[in-house]
C-alpha cells in the first residue's frame, strides 16, 4: 500500500510531463503511486504518460473521452487514491527529491490532517525564487480558513498534503470546466473536515513558469462565472465561522472590487455576475469601511473611486 498518493490532472502538456514525473520517480520516499488522469488532451500527453506507466507498476494511467477541466481530473484521480495520504501537482511543475518524505514525516509525526509546504518560483530563464515562511501549527480548521483569507497560506491544492479522509468519503461539490479557482474552491469546502494544520518552512514544490503560464490573458466570462462561485462559498461560511466575519468580507470586497478597477463591469458582465450570485452587495463602500482596517479602506477606496477612473 502506497503512503501518498500524488494525483496530476494532465492536459495538453506533451513538453513537460514528463519531467514532472520524472521528479516523482526521483523521491527518497519510495512508497507512492501516482495517478495521471489525461484529461483528453489534444497533443500526445497521453502516449507520453503511457510508456511511463507501462515502466513503473506505480504509476496509474486514465483518460477522460471527453475534456472535463482539472477540478473533475482531480475528483477522479482521488476516488482511485489509495495511499493514506493524498497530495496534488500540476503536470508542469515538479516536486524537489525530499518533497514527499518532508511532508510525510511531518503528517505521521503530529498527525496532521494538511500539512503545507512551501514553494519556489522556477522563471522560464531558470532563475529560481524560494518562497518561505516559518514552521507553526495553524490549528483547527477554522485557523486554517483564517490563514486562507489573511493570505498566509496560498490558495492551490499543490504543496499541501492531506489526510485522506478529509478528500475521500465527503460529498464535495465539482464543477466541470471549471478552470479558475478551482483550488480555492475545493479547499474552503475542506474546511469543516480539517482539524490539524501544520505549516513548514521546507519547499516541498516547484512552481515551473514556462511562456503560456507566464503571459497575462483578461478573464474570461466562464472564468468570471468561476471567481463568483468560489467568493459565494465565502460568504456561505459565514454563518459556520461567524468570527470569521470581517475576513471574510474583507477578502471578497478586495476581489470584487479589483474585478472593478481592472475593467470587468465595462460591458455589464461583472454585474450581471454578482446579481446571479447575489454577492452585489459586497461590492459596496459600505463593505470595505466596515471590513478593512482605516488605511486599507482609504487605498481601496481611491484605487476604486479616482484611480481607475
Amino acid at each position: 500500500m502506497p503512503k501518498i498518493s500524488v494525483v496530476v490532472p494532465v492536459y495538453n502538456l506533451e513538453k513537460y510531463i514528463g519531467r514532472c514525473i520524472e521528479s516523482i520517480q526521483m523521491q527518497t520516499l519510495v512508497e507512492w503511486e501516482l495517478i495521471l488522469i489525461d484529461d483528453c488532451s489534444p497533443d500526445k500527453s497521453y502516449d507520453v504518460i503511457k510508456k511511463y506507466a507501462d515502466k513503473d507498476e506505480r504509476i496509474v494511467v486514465k483518460r477522460h473521452d471527453v475534456n472535463h477541466g482539472p477540478m473533475i481530473a482531480r475528483h477522479w484521480g482521488d476516488e482511485l487514491a489509495t495511499g493514506d495520504y493524498i497530495t496534488y501537482c500540476d503536470g508542469d511543475d515538479t516536486l524537489p527529491n525530499n518533497a514527499l518524505m518532508t511532508l510525510y514525516d511531518r503528517a505521521v509525526k503530529n498527525s496532521a490532517d494538511v500539512v503545507v509546504g512551501q514553494f519556489s518560483v522556477i522563471s522560464v530563464s531558470g532563475e529560481q525564487k524560494d518562497v518561505i515562511s516559518k514552521d507553526r501549527t495553524i490549528g483547527s480548521g477554522e485557523s486554517f480558513f483564517k490563514s486562507l483569507l489573511k493570505r498566509e497560506v496560498p490558495q492551490t491544492l499543490c504543496g499541501k498534503l492531506f489526510r485522506a479522509d478529509v478528500i475521500k468519503g465527503h460529498d464535495y461539490k465539482v464543477i466541470d470546466h471549471m478552470t479558475n479557482a478551482e483550488d480555492a474552491y475545493m479547499l474552503y469546502q475542506m474546511v469543516p473536515y480539517i482539524h490539524r494544520v501544520i505549516n513548514l518552512s521546507e519547499v516541498v514544490y516547484n512552481y515551473c513558469q514556462n511562456a503560456a503560464s507566464s503571459s497575462q490573458r483578461r478573464y474570461s466570462e466562464n472564468a468570471l462565472e468561476n471567481i463568483m462561485l468560489v467568493n459565494a462559498l465565502r460568504v456561505s461560511l459565514i454563518d459556520k465561522y461567524p468570527r470569521l466575519r470581517r475576513d471574510i468580507l474583507c477578502f471578497v470586497s478586495d476581489v470584487l472590487n479589483g474585478l472593478l478597477i481592472e475593467g470587468y463591469d465595462k460591458d455589464g458582465t461583472l454585474q450581471r455576475l454578482l446579481e446571479r450570485h447575489q454577492l452585489q452587495d459586497y461590492l459596496s463602500d459600505k463593505v470595505i469601511v466596515s471590513s478593512h482596517n482605516t488605511f486599507g479602506a482609504i487605498k481601496l477606496l481611491i484605487r476604486k473611486h479616482v484611480l481607475s477612473r
